[in-house]
């Protein structure tokens, strides 16, 4: 009985749990889309990769909406200096953090707009 404890401990920890939403989300967002064999490999990864790109922005946004609008509820409405403090550290965290995921979207865009136009990117020696 103890190691069906420990078994069932370590398969419904956390972090299992955390990983198993996040690959069941994106399994999910990936599988409405079809693509044909009649379209070539670069036109196939350029979709696949903006549709992911478009599901990361989505999620960022909305989620750093909502953690960003109880961080401004919590410095408007708390009357503890305490909780006003961490709040705006947090709502600094998350615009930092925001900013970041949208900055590495844009820099991937680039990246693979440039490798697709075939003129590469240029890495100096």
């Amino acid at each position: 009985m103890h190691k069906l404890k420990m078994v069932k401990d370590r398969l419904v920890s956390k972090a299992s749990v955390t990983y198993y939403s996040i690959t069941g989300a994106m399994i999910g967002a990936m599988h409405g889309n079809t693509y044909f064999a009649e379209e070539d490999l670069e036109e196939t990864v350029s979709t696949i990769s903006d549709n992911i790109q478009s599901f990361i922005r989505g999620i960022s946004t909305a989620s750093a909406g909502v953690a960003a609008a109880i961080c401004i509820f919590l410095i408007f409405f708390s009357k503890n200096e305490r909780t006003v403090d961490s709040s705006i550290s947090w709502l600094k965290r998350i615009i930092v953090a925001y900013v970041a995921i949208l900055a590495l979207s844009i820099i991937i865009g680039w990246i693979s707009g440039s490798m697709l136009d075939g003129t590469g990117i240029d890495v100096p020696d």
